[in-house]
Formats: C-alpha cells, sequence, structure tokens
C-alpha cells in the first residue's frame, strides 16, 4: 500500500476526517472536526466499524518522482473550503482535492498544482474568492492562488525562503498570531531549527 491517500468519516454527533497517508510502511495522520460541533478538546474514540472508509486517491506521486531524494515523500496536508461552495477541499503535497459533496463519497476531482511542492497550509491570503495556499519546495516558500473558483489552476508566487531541513521540506509548520488584530503569519521550521 504505497502513496495512498486515505480519508475515514463518521457520521454522528460531529462529522470527523482522519486523513492517513501511507508512504511504504509509514503512516502520516490528521483529524479535523469539520462539522465544528464539539467543542470538548478530548479525543472521542470511535470504533472503527462506525466509520466510513472512502479512498480519495491510489495515484499520488511523491517528491522524489520529480526531484532528489528519489525516496521522499510529501509531508503537508491541509483542510479548508477553497471553492467558496462551503465543502471542506485538501491539499497535499502537488496536489489540490476538490469535494465532491454530499456524503463526501463521489470522486474527489484532484488538480495537479503543475510544481513540485509541499503544500501546508490553506488560508485566505488576500481576501477575495480564490483558494489560497502556502507550499513549500525549501529554501522556498510560496503563496499558491486559484485562478478560478473550482481551484483548476494555480498563480505561484515567491513569498520567502528557509533553509532546507533534513528531508529538504519541513515537517514543522503551523499559523501563529504574533502581531495582534493582523493576519496570522507562518511559521516553517528550517535546516537551521
Amino acid at each position: 500500500m504505497k502513496n495512498k491517500l486515505f480519508r475515514y468519516v463518521f457520521l454522528g454527533t460531529g462529522l470527523f476526517i482522519l486523513f492517513h497517508f501511507l508512504h511504504g510502511g509509514a503512516g502520516l495522520m490528521a483529524a479535523v472536526d469539520v462539522a465544528s460541533q464539539v467543542s470538548d478538546t478530548t479525543p472521542t474514540l470511535i470504533r472503527l466499524d462506525s466509520w466510513t472508509y472512502i479512498q480519495a486517491d491510489d495515484h499520488r506521486g511523491k517528491w522524489g518522482d520529480t526531484d532528489e531524494p528519489a525516496w521522499l515523500r510529501y509531508f503537508g496536508v491541509a483542510i479548508r473550503d477553497l471553492t467558496g461552495d462551503g465543502q471542506k477541499d485538501i491539499v497535499s503535497g502537488r496536489y489540490f482535492y476538490r469535494n465532491p459533496g454530499g456524503d463526501m463519497t463521489g470522486t474527489w476531482p484532484r488538480v495537479d498544482f503543475g510544481k513540485n511542492v509541499d503544500a501546508i497550509l490553506a488560508l485566505d491570503v488576500d481576501g477575495d474568492a480564490f483558494g489560497d495556499v502556502i507550499a513549500q519546495a525549501l529554501p522556498d516558500l510560496w503563496w499558491l492562488e486559484a485562478n478560478d473558483r473550482n481551484g483548476s489552476s494555480w498563480t505561484f508566487r515567491r513569498i520567502g525562503g528557509v533553509p532546507k531541513a533534513t528531508h529538504v521540506n519541513s515537517q514543522g509548520f503551523t499559523l501563529g498570531q504574533i502581531i495582534p488584530e493582523a493576519k496570522p503569519e507562518i511559521v516553517v521550521a528550517g535546516g537551521d531549527g
């Protein structure tokens, strides 16, 4: 089971999505309460037979398919409505996955950004109607902006640089609120710490 993206959905008191990326035996996970109905920060244990299994993509490439080192995988995953339809979309690696809506069991259309980057954050950079993504191809950081509401193509703008990490791209990134009442700042760990 190499290079596969899995999505598990529980329909109950809240709508949870668990993303699991398998890379030849190694796995990365991220969980999100997309319904925002749960206020308790304590995780709820849910039996696996209560989840709906959906395979969103089984043809994902890896960083090493295009650039060195050949073994390197993508580390980023972010979830946000990037098309303005009220549905949470996914960005991961060099791909944008458009939410099919409904019970999310339909095909998730995939758009390749067209450049070997690792998408790490999804946010509203400029207040317009088009999706915004922050991606890395260290030492470069990129702002990707959708050219249309569907995210069918993207424009790249270099916004900064961070020293390459041990695995080329950083595994440590987040948004932070350093300057009060301003947009959140982007924090990326680099090769120098």
